[in-house]
């Protein structure tokens, strides 16, 4: 490894003044729903249902809600996401909208935002004690009907570069756009009661590190995965974990736990989900 200066800016007794830091990657997870001209904010309107779940046994991140916007419109949306364990350069989100008693038109704005900080707070000695940007963007722009951007590490000159496309059967227009620190695609559509419209959107992750040419191999990607159903992808995430959790046994011992499986509800679902987690978590580590 070589070592590159970079300011300790947690500042306590004994601390020392230089070290190494996690860089933020560019976020692509933003996405933002208008509803018949009604943007979809949790903070207005009532929630009158909301679940989130961890599969571990699906490999699927699921946020569930009933939202009834100012207007009185009510709208069942279902987020999915889904870092791939099979193609680790791939995440997705797949949105479903379903109206339940309105017709009308939806919008759908994605981003690829690049001008992205580390978390910093003067007041907190847990956290740096400032906001600091550790990439500054070499290429970004839009073509065709996908989203790419490439970055540097402003201190070590690593390259990480991303790419974005979405899919949907039911889009009526897409248009892209594109400024110096952020691209997004904005998709239209007409939607009706009880009949639901789903989209997803594919983000592809390179780095120099796993890759000779990281923009053109994002960009590459991207559009290869996404010639692949959502659903297969499902399949084989399933898949994998199911090997996975196979070969992860833990015995647990005391009380009436013998054994059990990690992964699955059994006779103990708070120590099975814990520690169920914690393989699981150790499982999402870039170094596995």
């Amino acid at each position: 490894m070589i070592p590159y200066p970079m300011q300790y800016t947690e500042k306590l007794h004994g601390f020392p003044d230089q070290s190494e830091t996690i860089v933020n990657l560019p976020d692509m997870q933003g996405v933002a729903l208008q509803l018949a001209g009604e943007l979809f904010d949790p903070e207005y309107g009532s929630l009158l249902s909301y679940e989130q779940t961890l599969d571990m046994e699906a490999g699927l991140y699921i946020r569930h809600l009933v939202w009834r916007s100012p207007q009185g419109r009510e709208t069942e949306i279902t987020f999915r996401r889904m870092v791939s364990f099979t193609a680790w350069e791939l995440l997705t989100i797949h949105i479903t909208v379903l109206p339940l008693n309105w017709d009308g038109d939806i919008k759908i704005v994605s981003g690829q935002k690049g001008d992205v900080s580390n978390d910093g707070d003067p007041n907190d000695p847990r956290k740096a004690s400032e906001v600091k940007r550790m990439l500054h963007i070499s290429e970004s722009g839009v073509r065709d009907n996908y989203l790419y951007m490439q970055c540097e590490t402003m201190s070590s000159a690593q390259t990480v570069a991303c790419a974005a496309i979405h899919t949907s059967a039911n889009v009526l227009s897409l248009q892209l756009h594109h400024n110096p620190v952020e691209n997004s695609a904005t998709m239209e559509s007409l939607v009706k009661q009880g009949q639901p419209f789903s989209l997803v959107k594919w983000c592809v992750y390179t780095d120099n590190r796993r890759h000779t040419s990281t923009l053109s191999t994002a960009v590459q990607l991207v559009n290869e995965f996404a010639q692949t159903p959502i659903e297969t992808w499902y399949e084989w995430q399933r898949a994998f974990l199911s090997g996975f959790w196979k070969a992860s046994r833990i015995l647990l011992q005391g009380g009436s736990i013998h054994a059990v499986w990690l992964g699955f509800r059994s006779l103990q679902p708070v120590a099975v989900s814990r520690a169920g987690w914690s393989v699981f978590h150790r499982l999402q580590r870039p170094e596995r």
